[in-house]
């Protein structure tokens, strides 16, 4: 079995409404995720990739990830998307 069989067979995408991505609030509309320079230092990194990554998720939640979210989530209530 090839990586994209495996893929196809154990994975599966999550539902996502496309509306979410082109939503404005105002938290959203400051937040930027780098996220080719998040992959790149998680692979550089002398820890490893779970510490990396939660270094990440806490530095985008001192960011106002959570804030953000919140924005998105009531908004989107708002609007009937669910």
């Amino acid at each position: 079995m090839n990586y994209i069989d495996w893929i196809m067979n154990n994975t599966k995408v999550p539902d996502y409404d496309i509306r979410l991505t082109y939503m404005s609030t105002p938290a959203k509309d400051k937040f930027t995720v780098f996220d080719h320079d998040d992959l790149l230092n998680i692979m550089l990194s002398k820890y490893s990739a779970e510490q990396s990554w939660q270094k990440v998720v806490d530095s985008y939640k001192a960011k106002g990830l959570d804030k953000m979210i919140e924005e998105v989530n009531a908004k989107a209530k708002e609007e009937g998307i669910e």
